[in-house]
């Protein structure tokens, strides 16, 4: 049975929705659920980039509000223009690279149509609006003031798991001639890059090191090119014979290795298959040195996040 724990993430969340609707309590808004479901979808976003969103997600927000607003107007709400709309704003959105808030945008458009009835569209829009900010400023200022991690440290650890999995992964691969499953390895490793991506723009505002983030360059590459050979040799080694010169690369980092795959080479496609074995064992072999590089320089600020984090 999986390990269920209270994450940091998980507390944030909760908090971000209570303030919100004291929030909202307090300024007297309409609609104070609104503020608590946008602070529900801003806590969904990268930690790192959720200043950046917020500002995107205010601006989609209006973008639905302006909509539904001239659907109001032209006299014509039914499904046809409501589905026309969605269609609008989910374009809008794309062509400015809101892709984040297209979830707020849409809700806010359907939330005013559906329940402005025969009030003042542009007025109560006006309020929808208001509610969503409040939500979306609160979610993002406890997404970064509320338990803020040192943002180096969340990247590395999220580096360092995955070279773990990418170790065990290949040692089955070769020992017990398992299927690589490298999907959901590709899709963490993605998602870490989007983190890693949103910290080299903070980098702008002097939140981290220029040499810090060199060493976080160069595990990122190393890690998509691990993953990339991985990727090339496939979902499986039946049949394939390894060279002994690939052999001895990978017991260097696996010296106890046990292997039932034949030794030596035969054809075109055996040369191609060693030589990505022969380079997947290199690579982990210079991640492995460059990330306890990494904690021997700095041990104080990566060996103590141990807390989960979702």
């Amino acid at each position: 049975m999986r390990d269920v724990r209270i994450g940091k993430r998980t507390l944030k969340t909760a908090i971000a929705v209570v303030l919100s609707l004291m929030i909202g309590r307090l300024v007297n808004l309409q609609q104070p659920l609104m503020a608590g479901f946008s602070a529900i979808v801003v806590m969904q976003s990268s930690l790192f980039s959720s200043l950046d969103q917020g500002k995107n997600r205010l601006l989609a927000t209006i973008t639905g509000a302006i909509v539904a607003c001239i659907i109001s107007w032209s006299g014509f709400t039914n499904y046809f223009t409501i589905g026309l709309g969605t269609i609008v704003i989910i374009l809008i959105c794309n062509i400015f690279d809101w892709k984040g808030s297209i979830t707020l945008g849409c809700m806010v458009m359907l939330v005013i149509l559906v329940d402005v009835g025969d009030r003042n569209a542009l007025v109560y829009a006006v309020n929808r609006t208001l509610d969503t900010f409040i939500g979306i400023a609160v979610g993002s200022l406890v997404n970064w003031f509320v338990f803020p991690p040192h943002p180096l440290r969340w990247i590395f650890e999220s580096y360092a798991s995955i070279e773990r999995d990418l170790f065990i992964e290949f040692r089955e691969f070769i020992e017990d001639e398992e299927e690589i499953e490298i999907r959901l390895i590709q899709e963490e490793l993605v998602r870490v890059d989007k983190e890693y991506n949103a910290l080299t723009n903070q980098y702008k505002v002097q939140l981290v090191k220029e040499k810090e983030l060199a060493h976080l360059e160069e595990v990122n590459r190393l890690l998509f090119q691990v993953v990339s050979h991985m990727t090339v040799v496939g979902a499986s080694n039946d049949n394939s014979v390894l060279s002994r010169r690939a052999l001895k690369k990978v017991r260097r980092i696996m010296p106890d290795i046990r292997t039932h795959q034949s030794i030596s080479s035969h054809d075109l496609y055996d040369d191609i298959y060693s030589y990505h074995i022969e380079r997947i064992a290199e690579l982990l072999l210079i991640l492995r040195e460059k990330i306890h590089a990494i904690y021997d320089d700095n041990p104080d600020a990566y060996n103590s996040m141990k807390e989960p984090v979702e």
